[in-house]
């Protein structure tokens, strides 16, 4: 009976896999936030200029395309399993922190918010914001250092 893996994974070539299924679905988180943000700078122009939510947005979206241009610069390798084992563990916290950093840029958006309810929502969530861009940047670095010095070539 074959694994599931076999069916989920190319291990001979390495066309599809878990870094096909992280290109797609980041690719397809940031072209939705980037659509938001054009949307929201155009009813609003005065949006792009609230510091908190725009360095949010844009820490989360540089996040993203330095994912998707990891996986794509390693995209044999991710898919052969050529990489140590320890690299999806940090994958899988990595998504977490950005799906959590994702909900925290769209709640602070905007919304049915009087000015106080959001400055006293921006200000309660700025220190958890923070804190979870710093723990995303460390663990996509360490992402990085594993593809580069401990992975495993192939053909």
């Amino acid at each position: 009976m074959a694994s599931l893996n076999e069916h989920t994974q190319d291990l001979d070539y390495g066309l599809y896999g878990p870094a096909a299924v992280v290109v797609w679905s980041y690719l397809t988180a940031l072209i939705s936030i980037g659509c938001i943000l054009l949307i929201k700078t155009v009813r609003d122009p005065s949006y792009v200029f609230s510091a908190t939510t725009s360095m949010s947005a844009l820490a989360t979206i540089f996040l993203m395309i330095w994912i998707v241009s990891m996986n794509l610069k390693y995209f044999k390798k991710i898919n052969m399993n050529a990489i140590p084992s320890h690299y999806f563990t940090y994958s899988w916290w990595t998504s977490a922190l950005l799906l959590v950093q994702s909900v925290i840029v769209f709640l602070t958006m905007g919304g049915p918010f009087s000015d106080h309810e959001k400055k006293s929502l921006l200000s309660r969530i700025s220190v958890l914001n923070n804190i979870i861009i710093f723990l995303s940047f460390v663990l996509v670095m360490i992402q990085q250092i594993i593809l580069d010095k401990f992975s495993v070539d192939v053909l």
